[in-house]
């Protein structure tokens, strides 16, 4: 199929104790069972030894950060009780993959994140993406469903901060709603240290993955040197883009691309891999 134009738009193991906010997440679908699809294990947690945290993200779109020497040891009464709750964190949760007007990251009863906003999902599929960068320092990457790449600072403190967004968005010919799955698969390269190196690779589906074998995309963006879009907010550059060249393969869903020896392999869903690179 031909693609077309995309609208502007914004598995390591598990620590024993992230188990806690499955628990949580399984709570509010027990309460919401008109929609009930918030499990935290589709994004695995990635730990950054550095600064002693452990960072993840689920089917609510909302990064959660730990202390890795001293995970809260949440029980199951502590679930009634969500603000000590949230207390225990690192630092406070944030939307990560989307960002709603109106909702609470952290609310007394997290029921009310089950929802669709703008008629889509916006589940995290995968680890986010970290990399201590020589330009901004350490990052964190992320493309949730029906959304688009993002990058966030990550502060000594916990603290994660927004950096900018990329145009170019996942299923973006997917019916809506709900949108598609499964969001972007990320991977990066960089010339060790060297600044202004680094490249985010991603492949995203046109179509929604989880119901069909989707023609696929893959893009290259500047990891740290934006742009700025017209209202002011800044962009992640794309800096190469398979649609350009009318290159097609079908998305491999939750397989990312990989950089090895110069060369960058794809994984497709036609009994071959697309290798790229000199």
């Amino acid at each position: 199929m031909t693609p077309g134009p995309d609208p502007d738009a914004e598995a390591a193991p598990q620590p024993t104790n992230f188990r806690a906010y499955v628990k949580l997440a399984g709570q509010a679908a027990r309460k919401s069972p008109e929609w009930a699809d918030m499990d935290l294990g589709s994004g695995g947690p990635v730990v950054i030894e550095s600064f002693g945290l452990v960072v993840g993200a689920g089917k609510d779109g909302i990064l959660y950060v730990l202390n890795q020497h001293n995970m809260g040891k949440t029980q199951p009464g502590d679930l009634d009780h969500p603000a000590g709750n949230y207390a225990k964190l690192k630092s406070p949760p944030v939307f990560f993959t989307y960002f709603p007007p109106d909702l609470d990251p952290a609310p007394d009863d997290i029921a009310t994140l089950n929802t669709l906003f703008a008629e889509r999902t916006h589940h995290l599929h995968g680890n986010p993406l970290f990399w201590d960068s020589p330009d901004l320092g350490p990052v964190l990457y992320c493309w949730g469903e029906n959304e688009n790449l993002r990058a966030w600072s990550v502060g000594n403190d916990g603290k994660v901060t927004f950096l900018a967004s990329s145009a170019e968005q996942a299923s973006a010919q997917s019916p809506v709603p709900p949108g598609g799955m499964p969001g972007g698969m990320l991977t990066l390269s960089a010339d060790g240290q060297a600044p202004h190196t680094g490249v985010v690779w991603a492949t995203i589906p046109y179509l929604d993955a989880n119901t069909t074998i989707s023609p696929g995309r893959l893009i290259a963006y500047d990891a740290t040197q934006f742009g700025t879009f017209g209202n002011g907010a800044r962009q992640i550059r794309k800096i190469w883009d398979s649609q350009d060249w009318n290159l097609t393969f079908t998305f491999n869903k939750f397989n990312v691309p990989v950089v090895a020896n110069g060369r960058l392999i794809v994984p497709t869903y036609e009994g071959r891999i697309d290798v790229y690179g000199p």
